[in-house]
This record gives structure tokens, C-alpha cells and sequence, in this order.
């Protein structure tokens, strides 16, 4: 019986050939799937605290600035090895989160506690005239504001604001400069985020959808309502691929792309909202892994406020995969693409460096998938896989027993080392029976195991990739 290997489907009848009903630490690729890499620490220290934000940004001149925040304190990387604080004066104190915008060579940030902070080269400063905001984009010559206090409207989750065209700094609402506020109020609740998507902006509360148009005066921009009652719970968990939005909605994941929100009808939907802690959905955070055409979301698990888990999707070949881990943040990293000439400077032992592939040092400065973990450092999402496993769906028939004579994995990279342990019961429904786990040895799995239904679970060291499994089965019982 040759399978090709499905993914993660927990949604779906656990006979269906090919799926895994669990998995942790894989992730699929355009020709399977393969072990994810794991969090490598590099030189930067921890930052001040907790991080409650990061970004990394281009300047016009392709300069890239990396920020992460804290309760007290913006800091900016400012070598591979330190952070330089760039808070305004007297600080911060506010838990909510920090979101960043580019808008030129200015980095603005927010965090619905002060006025919208800006920031050149040096240290950010308020920019008095401007709402505080708890949202915060950037779409061609306009800032964009949502979920914002001001003196004049108060506090207004529904509103949102841009700056004047072509100048950050000014914020007065004004035909001439084309400075403009307004309401989002066809549909209840208040902006849950705000993501650009080409020269439009999109707009998204709880349960609704919005296309921001520029129309130029008298209007400046026009926001029209997608139809339906799709919309997502916070800022960071809509991820841009650059031509769509993809997001976890109510009850499915969509992708959005520019004209209408259509549902994946993933294979784990329901899987996911189960075990997702809805009370904290607006702490989801997705990444967009751009070599690998992967999405990352990290979310916390029902009873958890924290980060603790993620789910992976391909959206090239839609299959998913999960890599659990407990984090503060995850953003994107560019690394500074260290030579053997630098490595003195930077590492004073061999045994100093990260533990990634040697080649890694050659690669040019791309964005790297990254995470913040629960000591405040920047960790990078490329070393080897240590650990990883899937457990398959079920395989037989009710009607006879079938003795399974082994199992043949298609590598397309084998692991360092591997076991599979194999399950059976008589009935679907039944409780599974834990057989023997067998060493991969020449390739494969060789055991005996009769019974009407039978699970696998591989467990895997070290990288790896797979495409699928000959299953060796004999039908009827052992003789």
C-alpha cells in the first residue's frame, strides 16, 4: 500500500488514507513535509522585559531597522550584539502591545497609551498632534491610525484617522491637506486591525470586512463593506503574502484578496477553534515565512494566555503541520549574514557559535522567520530539527484483520535516527492498544501486527524530509 502523505487533518474521518491525526514539529513543504528548524539563539541580549511588540523595517535607502518593545522601553538593535534604547524620554509604561510602520526614512510606533511615536535615527519622541491609536499602517503617502483617543472624539474604537498627504506630522483634518477621520459603524464592534494590501487599505472589526480606497478630495478615502461576517480578532494575526491577507476568522481560516474572503475549508478548523483559547484570540500572531511559502501562527491553547502554540499552513500546496512553542513574539529577522572573517569579532571560541549548518554564514541578508522566547531573546528559525513525530490515521477494515509486515518511509532526507510505534484496536471507536516501536533500520520498520485497524506514530531526530510510506500489509490474521 503506497500513501503520500497528507498532513495534519484532524477534521476529517480518521480512515481517510494519507492524513495525520497529530504531529508536532513538521512542517510542509512544496514536496512534503520536513522536520522544522529549531530556535537558535544569536548574539543580541535579552531585551528589557516581556516583549509586547517588534518589527523590523527598510529605510528608503534599503537599511534595515530591527525594534522590539517592552512595558518601559523601545530598544533598537544597533549591532549584532546590543540593543541601544530608543524610548522617548521618561519612557513607557503600558502592557498593550507595540505596533510599527514604516512611512520613508520615519519608523512611527503605537501603542493606544501615548500619542503615535516617531523615530528617524535616534531616540522615538511624541508626535503631539497626532491620536493615540491602538493600530497603526502605512500606505503609500498616508498614515493610517485606527482604534484611536483624541481631544476631540474621545475614545473611539470604530474610528480611524490618516495624516495629511505626504506629512506624518500633520493630523488636523483638512480637504487641503487631505488629513481625514471617520467612523466604521455599519457593522458592530470595534477595528481589530488595519493591513495594507497593494494601494489599498483593509480593514477588519470581529465580524466584518473593509476596503479602504483613496478617492482624493473632497472625501479623501472611501471604506467599503465586503458582504458576509468575516473578520479576525487581532492586528498581527492577518499575515500579507504581498498579492493576499490570509487569516483565522470566527470559524475557518480565509484569504482575502481584494476582492472577497474565501474560506480555506481546512482540514483543521475545527481541530483548531477547539483548542484555541477564544478569549485570547487577539493575541494570535502569524509570520510569513517568504523561502518556504509558509504561514505561522502562533496562538494560546484554551486555559492559556500565553503563546503556547502554532499551527503551520503551505498556502502553495495547502497542507499544514504544527511547531508548537511557548514564546513572548514572533517577527521577522534579517541576519547580518556573517562571514569567516568577522567570526573573531564576533565569536571568540568555535564553540561560541550557533549551532546552525556552516554554510549558513554565506547566506546574503533575507528576512528570517523568528521568535522571542520567554527570556526575552531573539531566537532565529533555522537551525536543525532536534525532535519531531506524526501519528497516521487509521488503516484497515472492519469486515477482515489484516497483519501489517512492516513500514517503508519515502525519504527524501532521512533523519538522524527514527522509531515508529504502531497501535490497533478491533473497532473504530475503540480504544487504541499500544504495540512495539521498531528502529528504522535499512530504511525501514520491520514488525508484525495483526488486527482490523492499525495507527502509526513516527518519531524522528534530527532533519528530515518525507514524502510518504509503503505499508506492507498481508490480509487475513497470522497464520
Amino acid at each position: 500500500m503506497k500513501l503520500r502523505w497528507a498532513g495534519f487533518a484532524p477534521d476529517l474521518d480518521q480512515a481517510t488514507p494519507g492524513i495525520w491525526t497529530d504531529c508536532n514539529h513538521i512542517i510542509p513543504t512544496l514536496r512534503g513535509f520536513r522536520g522544522a528548524p529549531s530556535p537558535v539563539t544569536i548574539g543580541l541580549p535579552a531585551a528589557a522585559g516581556a516583549a509586547t511588540g517588534a518589527a523590523i523595517v527598510k529605510k528608503l535607502d534599503n537599511t534595515a531597522r530591527f525594534f522590539v518593545a517592552s512595558t518601559a522601553k523601545i530598544e533598537e538593535a544597533t549591532s549584532g550584539t546590543a540593543y541601544t534604547d530608543r524610548s522617548r524620554v521618561g519612557g513607557y509604561t503600558s502592557t498593550n502591545r507595540f505596533r510599527f510602520t514604516q512611512y520613508g526614512d520615519v519608523t512611527l510606533a503605537t501603542n493606544k497609551s501615548e500619542v503615535i511615536q516617531v523615530s528617524t535615527t535616534g531616540s522615538f519622541a511624541d508626535q503631539s498632534t497626532a491620536p493615540k491609536a491602538g493600530i497603526i499602517e502605512t500606505v503609500n503617502q498616508f498614515v493610517f491610525a485606527f482604534d484611536t483617543i483624541d481631544g476631540t472624539y474621545g475614545t473611539s474604537p470604530d474610528r480611524w484617522w490618516c495624516c495629511a498627504l505626504g506629512d506624518y506630522t500633520s493630523w488636523t483634518p483638512a480637504i487641503a491637506t487631505q488629513a481625514a477621520t471617520g467612523r466604521l459603524t455599519s457593522s458592530p464592534g470595534p477595528i481589530t486591525a488595519g493591513v495594507r494590501l497593494g494601494d489599498n487599505i483593509i480593514v477588519y472589526k470581529e465580524r466584518a470586512m473593509y476596503v479602504g480606497v483613496y478617492t482624493g478630495p473632497p472625501f479623501i478615502w472611501r471604506f467599503d463593506e465586503i458582504p458576509g461576517t468575516v473578520g479576525v480578532a487581532g492586528n498581527e494575526a492577518v499575515v500579507s503574502v504581498g498579492t493576499a491577507h490570509y487569516f483565522p476568522g470566527y470559524e475557518d481560516f480565509y484569504v482575502f484578496d481584494g476582492a472577497r474572503a474565501v474560506p480555506l475549508d481546512s482540514p483543521v478548523k475545527q481541530w483548531f477553534f477547539a483548542d484555541l483559547s477564544k478569549q485570547n484570540a487577539s493575541k494570535i500572531i502569524g509570520v510569513h515565512d517568504f523561502d518556504r511559502t509558509l504561514i505561522k501562527w502562533h496562538y494560546p491553547s484554551e486555559g492559556q494566555s500565553t503563546l503556547n502554540r502554532c499551527i503551520v499552513y503551505n498556502y502553495k500546496t495547502g497542507r499544514w503541520g504544527l511547531d508548537h512553542q511557548t514564546i513572548e513574539y514572533a517577527v521577522q529577522y534579517i541576519p547580518s549574514g556573517t562571514v569567516y572573517d568577522d567570526l573573531g569579532a564576533t565569536y571568540s571560541t568555535y564553540a561560541d557559535l550557533p549551532n546552525i549548518p556552516y554554510d549558513q554564514f554565506y547566506q546574503a541578508s533575507r528576512p528570517v522567520p523568528s521568535i522571542i522566547n520567554t527570556s526575552h531573546l531573539v531566537q532565529l528559525l533555522n537551525g536543525a530539527c532536534q525532535t519531531a513525530y506524526f501519528v497516521t490515521g487509521d488503516y484497515g477494515d472492519e469486515e477482515y484483520f489484516t497483519t501489517i509486515l512492516g513500514i517503508t518511509p519515502r525519504w527524501a532526507q532521512k533523519p538522524t535516527s527514527s522509531t515508529l510505534t504502531n497501535y490497533y484496536r478491533e473497532y473504530l471507536g475503540d480504544n487504541l492498544t499500544t504495540g512495539v516501536t521498531t528502529s528504522l533500520q535499512n530504511g525501514r520498520y520491520d514488525f508484525m501486527r495483526s488486527s482490523r485497524f492499525h495507527r502509526f506514530r513516527q518519531d524522528m531526530i534530527g532533519d528530515f524530509e518525507v514524502y510518504g510510506a509503503d505499508i506492507r500489509p498481508k490480509k487475513g490474521g497470522l497464520e
